[in-house]
C-alpha cells in the first residue's frame, strides 16, 4: 500500500469521498493493456475513447486485455470490483 496522496498513488480520503459523491461522473471502459511500469491502457465503452492512465500499484494480474473498470472524470479515481486505485492521467505537453 502507497501513502503518497500524489495522483497514481494512494487514494485520499477527500478523493474517494468526493468521487462517491459525483455518481455522474464514472465511466465504464475496458483494458486494452497494462505495463509493468503501471500504464494503463483504456477504451471508454460507447465513445470508443482511448486514454493512458498511470497507478503505483502493479495491476497486471488483476487486470488482463478486456478487463471491465470504471473511470471518474474528475477525482481520477479507478474501480476494478471493490478496489479502488488513484490514477495519473497521461497529459499532452503544453502548447509553446
Amino acid at each position: 500500500m502507497c501513502d503518497s496522496g500524489a495522483p497514481g498513488h494512494g487514494v485520499t480520503p477527500i478523493q474517494a469521498r468526493l468521487a462517491s459523491a459525483t455518481p455522474t461522473k464514472w465511466r465504464d471502459a475496458l483494458v486494452l493493456s497494462v505495463s509493468a511500469g503501471g500504464w494503463i491502457e483504456l477504451s471508454f465503452i460507447g465513445s470508443g475513447r482511448t486514454e493512458i492512465v498511470w497507478t503505483h500499484a502493479d495491476l497486471r494480474r488483476s487486470l488482463p486485455a478486456g478487463s471491465p473498470l470504471a473511470v471518474h472524470d474528475v477525482y481520477g479515481v479507478v474501480r476494478v470490483g471493490s478496489a479502488a486505485h488513484s490514477i495519473l492521467r497521461e497529459c499532452e505537453p503544453a502548447a509553446a
